[in-house]
């Protein structure tokens, strides 16, 4: 499921590369987000599955959190690595290229195509970490945990009821 969300992550972004300041919404931009959500879906949920791959039934609350703390972060830190080169790309084409009737318009597309190209190659770093790093179907049936916590196990005591009062065992 990852290396396939990644590849169409890749795809999307490529797609996204060919922009041009009069492309069209609708056979450019809507392919590609497409292309995006489709992949997006895949790794998520299967990053959320891996990450508390054969941790203990005690310890997958944090498990889960560090997934989630590690996305909320990639996605941070990658928006500003991306936004910082949309902005490269952007102020080098205005110096390199005559200012006039759409210039800004051809620099903004060029600062977005610039950057769709890095997360393409970003994405395709996260493909190659799937393939060679990731556990393999076969490799993963032995790490899931199917015992309960010591405490769970061992503990028999009653549910109190919401009107039992406080002093009761």
């Amino acid at each position: 499921m990852v290396v396939t969300g990644a590849g169409l992550r890749i795809g999307a972004m490529l797609l996204l590369t060919r922009l041009s300041p009069h492309a069209s919404y609708v056979s450019h931009v809507l392919p590609s987000l497409i292309l995006a959500g489709l992949g997006l879906g895949r790794v998520f949920s299967s990053a959320r599955s891996i990450g508390t791959l054969g941790v203990s039934a005690a310890d997958t609350g944090i498990a889960s959190a560090m997934v989630n703390t590690s996305q909320q972060i990639g996605g941070s830190v990658g928006t500003a690595v991306l936004s910082s080169m949309f902005a490269g790309a952007l102020s080098r084409y205005r110096t390199s290229h005559p200012a006039g009737a759409g210039a800004m318009k051809a620099a903004s597309v060029h600062g977005d195509t610039v950057a769709f190209a890095w997360a393409a190659g970003f994405f395709a770093v996260g493909l190659l970490v799937a393939l060679f790093v990731l556990p393999r179907r076969d490799q993963t049936r032995g790490l899931v945990d199917t015992t309960e916590p010591p405490a769970a196990a061992n503990d028999r005591r009653p549910v109190l009821s919401p009107t039992a009062t406080a002093s009761a065992p």
